[in-house]
C-alpha cells in the first residue's frame, strides 16, 4: 500500500503500521487520500486525512497520536 515504507523515518513508518494493526490492510486501503498524500510526501495532508475519518472519531487519542507522528516524523 505504501511504496518506500521501509525508507521512511521510523515514526511515520510506525504510524502506518499502527493504523494497519488496528484497521487491517483492507481498512487502511480505504484511506485513499491519506495514502496518496503519503506517496506524494505531503505529510501535513496525510495527518489531516487521518483525522478526518471514522477512525479518528472511534479512537480519538490514538488517531491524534498517529496523525502527529505522520505530520512531524517524530514520536
Amino acid at each position: 500500500l505504501v511504496p518506500g515504507l521501509l525508507l521512511m523515518p521510523s515514526a511515520r513508518r510506525n504510524a502506518l503500521i499502527d493504523m494497519t494493526f488496528q484497521l487491517g490492510a483492507g481498512g487502511l486501503s480505504q484511506f485513499k487520500r491519506m495514502l496518496s498524500a503519503v506517496r506524494n510526501g505531503d505529510f501535513e495532508m496525510a495527518a489531516m486525512e487521518a483525522l478526518n475519518s471514522k477512525y479518528a472519531i472511534q479512537t480519538p487519542a490514538r488517531a491524534k497520536r498517529v496523525a502527529e507522528m505522520l505530520r512531524t516524523g517524530k514520536r
